[in-house]
């Protein structure tokens, strides 16, 4: 039956934190290799849902040279629920597994998976690529997932890309500025277009973020445009939430800058023309944000 083997998969995982690494590759290991090939698309799913807390049992040596081969075949399986699963523990596992693994093994894998027919997979993946950059290191980043998060920024479904914009600032702390190509930055202002207000507030908070982390002069040169978006965003919303980020800027960058980079544009927002009072209302909030540091 089925069920009873899916309940042996979790069953395992308590038992191996108690028994030795001696004990775990003679008793379990075998039939949790069996259950990432089973005829049945639920036991392989419990095998890819239980193993970040399986891999942690069996520690880095026995997953390396055992349980990641198994596990890369699941990130490629027929049913898209295990594919998923797969990539979702990935993002909790990814610190069990050696940097040469996850480069040789995982990551070309992940690769292919970009043109996943199922939006969910693609969601999946984009989600957990700053959780892999935190394993992986700059040179890897830049070279092998910087090129997967440029494709995955252009994706058509909103969760694809709204799981990129999360991952960004997981990658950009590894990389630094460097791993901010001009495709990345490209993407990142369309999305200040997007259909989906979820995605345009996840755009403004993580300009806000990546501005924090690389200071002012990149922000002018790079994020200035894209982040200044909300004062015009159609959903009250991405404006508001805009309004809590600028204030967090104006606390990091000052008030020369708030003067001579910002209150401009909150200038330009009031004086246009045949534009609701919405609007002006997020200028004039927009200044209120900024009143402390402008009154020092």
């Amino acid at each position: 039956q089925d069920q009873i083997r899916v309940l042996c998969i979790s069953s395992l995982v308590p038992l191996a934190k108690y028994l030795s690494k001696e004990d775990n590759q003679r008793h379990i290991l075998t039939v949790l290799l069996a259950a990432g090939e089973d005829k049945s698309w639920q036991v392989r799913l419990a095998f890819a849902k239980n193993f970040p807390d399986l891999a942690r049992s069996f520690g880095k040596e026995i997953t390396d040279n055992n349980l990641v081969a198994k596990f890369s075949l699941l990130m490629k399986d027929v049913e898209a629920d295990v594919r998923r699963a797969s990539l979702i523990s990935l993002k909790d596992c990814v610190q069990s597994v050696s940097p040469d693994k996850i480069n040789s093994i995982l990551l070309p894998t992940l690769n292919t998976m970009v043109q996943d027919s199922v939006a969910q997979v693609r969601a999946a993946l984009s989600d957990s690529l700053g959780s892999i950059a935190e394993a992986c290191g700059k040179d890897v980043t830049k070279e092998r997932l910087i090129p997967m998060m440029s494709d995955l920024i252009k994706d058509d479904n909103h969760e694809v890309r709204h799981g990129v914009i999360k991952s960004l600032m997981g990658i950009a702390k590894i990389g630094g500025p460097d791993v901010m190509t001009p495709n990345l930055l490209s993407g990142l202002s369309n999305l200040t277009q997007d259909g989906q207000w979820r995605v345009r507030m996840a755009v403004i908070a993580v300009t806000a973020q990546l501005s924090k982390e690389f200071g002012r002069d990149y922000y002018a040169k790079n994020l200035d445009m894209i982040f200044s978006k909300f004062l015009s965003d159609m959903a009250a919303a991405v404006r508001e939430n805009g309004i809590e980020q600028l204030k967090i800027l104006a606390n990091e960058f000052k008030a020369e800058w708030a003067i001579h980079s910002f209150i401009p544009k909150i200038i330009e927002t009031i004086n246009k023309e045949k534009q609701g009072y919405l609007y002006r209302m997020t200028a004039l909030s927009s200044i209120l944000a900024m009143i402390d540091i402008l009154s020092k």
